[in-house]
């Protein structure tokens, strides 16, 4: 069974975006400006001279919240705040790349985002990048698989539609992607996901990018 929510440590892991497979991103509701964080780190080594940083994902000089990680791999980062201003974006998915093609209709098409990154340090060198998922860094993702983000969007916002890339020309293992979007957030912090909802033998993928209802009770990590 897969129920876990997982945080995963470094950026690497993010290559499955990239297989060309369908998917949905979904929100969860927020309903406050700052919302509080904590978790275990499933697969952690035991070391007590590492934290966990909640911080922008452009940068991880402006910190939103931290904490120890224990022997156990617990942390608690508390409430994380209103991220600074210089750190939110334009969010509309229609202005992708050239492989891209986006027929999303948003509801709002000023409105402005920011993302959580979860990064890991040790002596103040990071050592890794964490994200929440139901599957760990050495398995491959089921149509039942998703991967939780935490973002703030600075005004509500609802958006349907969906996008569709194109990556047979690159030279990895990867061919079509299409991300479905069904999104209804509130101003402040609230919880995506994208689901796998398809994956075909030549790599493509189709996925969906909504709420995530309801929420998994374990905060549960992954890092390598």
């Amino acid at each position: 069974m897969r129920a876990k929510l997982i945080f995963i440590v470094p950026a690497a892991i993010m290559a499955p975006w990239f297989w060309g497979c369908d998917t949905t991103e979904s929100d969860d509701d927020p309903n406050a400006a700052s919302f509080e964080i904590s978790g275990v780190i499933v697969n952690y080594d035991g070391s007590t001279a590492r934290e966990i940083r909640a911080t922008p994902r452009q940068s991880g000089d402006d910190v939103l919240a931290s904490s120890p990680v224990a022997a156990d791999g617990s942390f608690d980062l508390g409430e994380i705040p209103a991220p600074p201003a210089m750190y939110l974006e334009s969010e509309n998915p229609n202005d992708g790349p050239s492989q891209c093609v986006g027929a999303v209709v948003l509801s709002d098409t000023t409105v402005l985002k920011a993302s959580i990154t979860f990064r890991i340090y040790e002596a103040d060198a990071q050592v890794g990048v964490a994200y929440a998922a139901t599957f760990g860094p050495a398995d491959s993702p089921t149509s039942t698989d998703y991967t939780v983000g935490f973002n703030y969007y600075d005004k509500p916002l609802e958006a349907t539609g969906y996008v569709e890339c194109d990556y047979s020309n690159l030279p990895e293992d990867t061919n079509i992607v299409r991300t479905n979007y069904n999104i209804h957030v509130e101003a402040g912090w609230n919880k995506t996901t994208r689901r796998y909802i398809s994956l075909g033998p030549d790599g493509s993928m189709t996925m969906e990018y909504s709420a995530l209802q309801p929420e998994p009770a374990a905060r549960e990590f992954y890092w390598y």
